[in-house]
């Protein structure tokens, strides 16, 4: 019984250990960043796709932080 209750305070006590990230991205003021994008297709089998300006900020506003090509 004894050892039973001290293997349970020893897991309660490591939950936190494992709850960090201790390889995050980090932005210039240290804050961890999620990445969050879209796959963008540059070209395809019709040819090179062009995006304009408005298409990225399109993106950004629905959460795009990162291009993923």
């Amino acid at each position: 019984m004894k050892s039973t209750l001290i293997l349970a305070l020893f897991l309660l006590s490591t939950i936190g250990v494992f709850g960090q990230l201790k390889h995050a991205i980090r932005d210039d003021q240290g804050r961890h960043v999620i990445p969050r994008g879209f796959v963008i297709n540059n070209e395809d089998t019709q040819g090179v796709i062009y995006y304009t300006p408005e298409d990225y900020y399109r993106m950004a506003r629905m959460g795009a932080n990162f291009q993923v090509i």
